[in-house]
């Protein structure tokens, strides 16, 4: 199979490669070698697309890598950031409705109506999207029981 990008097609699928090796390795994945083989790969073709100063060849790996110029003259740091921050907030805005819930119905949550269940949770949803946009994380505290 041969498929004909541009250089700026090539940069973006670098890019694509270089993530999707970053949340595999973030989430232990057992085919951990299938994306860092791939990211390898591809690296190693950047000369031929004339980005040949996004990779550099590492000999402890034996493989390719992405440079230094390629995490400064690409936005992979701002997209990483973006992603970990809003994973961040939603993740725990739905941990804490999750806990909220169970602290309000107890056992009696599975005996519920679904939307009144959801109407709930809208509620509780909506009071944390507002603390933490107008506060982010300063009013939240561990309080040990």
């Amino acid at each position: 199979m041969k498929i004909e990008l541009t250089p700026e097609q090539f940069k973006t699928l670098l890019k694509s490669a270089y993530l999707a090796r970053w949340i595999a390795t973030y989430r232990n994945a057992e085919d951990l070698e299938e994306y860092v083989a791939l990211e390898d790969y591809l690296f190693s073709l950047a000369e031929e697309c004339g980005l040949e100063r996004f990779a550099e060849y590492n000999e402890e790996i034996d493989g390719y890598v992405p440079s230094y110029e390629f995490e400064e003259e690409t936005n992979i740091k701002e997209i990483i950031n973006e992603y970990e921050d809003s994973i961040f907030w939603d993740q725990l805005i739905s941990r804490l409705v999750y806990r909220d819930l169970l602290r309000t119905f107890g056992e009696d949550i599975k005996n519920l109506d679904r939307e009144e269940i959801l109407k709930v949770q809208e509620n509780i949803v909506r009071a944390y999207l507002q603390e933490f946009s107008k506060n982010g994380i300063e009013n939240l505290e561990v309080v040990k029981r």
